[in-house]
């Protein structure tokens, strides 16, 4: 019996050799794949010469702009024919799915809707600027209120 448990467990030790080693053999042989093609693409990065580039004035709605992202490219003439590709016409239709895409300055007026709470608080205008016109045109008047009020407080805390 427990020749038979060192035989199978040993049999199982080296099927999870045998997937270990193939897992790693495969694993490196990726890594190595991935490195040759990085290589290829640098040494063909570094023969291929820079393409002829039509000039910025010519340049329109039609124009490949593909050719100015090559690396040998000036990085400020790349930035010219951007600048001028997306100055045309065709780049500045907007999807209308911004939310910010609208003028939200100016107001298109809703007719004379008037609710309940504007015509409170204009009500509440109303009195305040009376009672400031009534303290401006008679402040001795304002302070016999004052004081009226005064001598009610005082009436209704002694009872």
């Amino acid at each position: 019996m427990m020749k038979k448990i060192l035989n199978d467990k040993l049999e199982m030790d080296q099927d999870t050799e045998a997937f270990l080693n193939r897992w790693s053999r495969k694993k490196h042989q990726s890594v190595k794949q991935d490195q040759d093609k990085e290589q290829l693409a640098t040494e063909s990065e570094l023969k291929s010469e820079p393409p002829d580039l039509p000039d910025l004035d010519d340049l329109n709605e039609t124009s490949d702009y593909s050719d100015f992202f090559h690396p040998d490219v000036d990085k400020e003439l790349r930035k010219l024919a951007l600048r001028k590709m997306f100055n045309l016409p065709d780049s500045q239709i907007l999807d209308g799915l911004n939310e910010y895409d609208e003028d939200y300055t100016s107001f298109i007026p809703r007719g004379n809707i008037v609710t309940e709470e504007m015509k409170r608080i204009l009500a509440l205008a109303v009195e305040n600027e009376k009672q400031e016109i009534e303290r401006t045109l008679d402040p001795e008047s304002v302070s016999n209120k004052e004081s009226d009020n005064e001598d009610l407080q005082n009436s209704d805390n002694d009872n």
